[in-house]
């Protein structure tokens, strides 16, 4: 039949997935992909496989330019470091059998349940289940009968028995928190109690009224714990104290600067980074005479430099190394590495006057990523 624009569409909306939240990706697009490709193979459509298929190897073409070099560039962040210790693997935040579900109606949005899935979806999904297999609609029975086998299986990954195939299956384990899942359950969830409503005896006014209680019945659950006064972070702060200063600090407490994708040369205390720079003035002398440097030209990704060296001597940028930073003396490509506790860009210095530029560009992986785009 083509490639229509609902193939173009969801080439599209698949490389958006990939851009707008990569750990979002790891799940989300495996369950959708899955989802479309039971669709064909129990409708017996077998022959929009290739449509679903190329849709998806399109949209990851058009994206790869993002996940393939964050991908193969994963060895030199401190990615498992931070996103996968200290309390923050999969295996930390299982279940056990009869824990995964809230007690209570109104929903925990700051205690211990917080990260559990309600008791009302719970509650409301039994007796979607049970219609949906009493009535049988033969138009939308298979795609509600694959998001109920996607409910089971989300609700069961909940479960620490499973924590064999969160820390075994290939990037799964980067999806850190088993409940990030829950967003696909509330969806199938919404899908399934939708189905309900329709099976209701076709009476009039009937299915409006059953819907319209259950709608105010999840709003008033649902809003009945959402107050953020309640929330164990909430204080209170007047105008008076809020600055640039002071949010920066704030901000920094909850979350740190330097986490999951910092560069492994990084060490643990590169926090000084921003923290005013020390007082050098008490510092004794060195042997070695200072070159006299001479910024010419600063960009994000490129600085050039005038240096006037009496004698050979090491220069740190203060840029943190990553694959991907080039040093030019003259022209003449040098060696670069990363030293002191920041990991910065460091070069060796000979001794004569010249031109120096450092620079950030592309590595191999990131020409072949561009490269597959371009392509896609």
């Amino acid at each position: 039949e083509g490639y229509g624009p609902f193939f173009w569409l969801s080439a599209l909306f698949a490389a958006l997935v990939m851009l707008a939240h990569n750990i979002t990706a790891l799940f989300a697009l495996p369950a959708v992909l899955l989802f479309a490709i039971l669709l064909c193979l129990l409708s017996e459509r077998t022959n929009r496989l290739l449509q679903v298929l190329g849709a998806f190897g399109l949209g990851l073409m058009m994206s790869a330019f993002f996940w393939l070099p964050a991908l193969a560039e994963l060895k030199y962040t401190k990615t498992d470091t931070y996103m996968l210790g200290g309390g923050l693997g999969v295996q930390d935040h299982l279940v056990g059998w009869f824990e995964w579900v809230q007690t209570s109606l109104l929903p925990d949005y700051w205690g211990d349940e917080r990260f559990r899935i309600a008791l009302w979806p719970a509650l409301l999904v039994l007796p979607a289940l049970v219609a949906l297999f009493y009535f049988r609609s033969s138009r939308i029975f298979l795609p509600l009968t694959i998001m109920s086998v996607y409910v089971l299986f989300i609700i069961i990954a909940q479960i620490s028995v499973t924590d064999v195939l969160w820390l075994n299956l290939p990037l799964v384990r980067y999806i850190q928190f088993p409940w990030r899942l829950i967003g696909i359950l509330s969806m199938c969830i919404a899908l399934l109690v939708g189905y309900l409503v329709t099976v209701i005896p076709d009476r009039p006014g009937l299915q409006w009224i059953v819907a319209g209680l259950i709608v105010v019945s999840i709003s008033v659950l649902s809003l009945g714990n959402l107050k953020s006064a309640t929330s164990p972070n909430w204080y209170e702060i007047e105008e008076s104290e809020l600055g640039l200063k002071d949010l920066f600090r704030r901000g920094s407490m909850g979350f740190p600067l330097f986490s999951d994708y910092s560069p492994s040369t990084m060490s643990d205390d590169s926090v000084g980074l921003v923290r005013p720079r020390s007082d050098f003035s008490h510092m004794p002398e060195d042997d070695v005479a200072n070159p006299t440097i001479r910024v010419v030209a600063e960009s994000p990704f490129r600085i050039d430099l005038n240096v006037d060296a009496a004698e050979p001597s090491t220069l740190r940028l203060h840029r943190i190394f990553f694959p991907g930073w080039r040093a030019y003396v003259d022209g003449r490509r040098v060696p670069v590495s990363a030293t002191g506790s920041a990991g910065v860009v460091t070069v060796e210095l000979p001794a004569g006057t010249y031109p120096l530029r450092f620079q950030f560009g592309p590595t191999t992986t990131r020409y072949l990523a561009d490269l597959v785009t371009i392509t896609g």
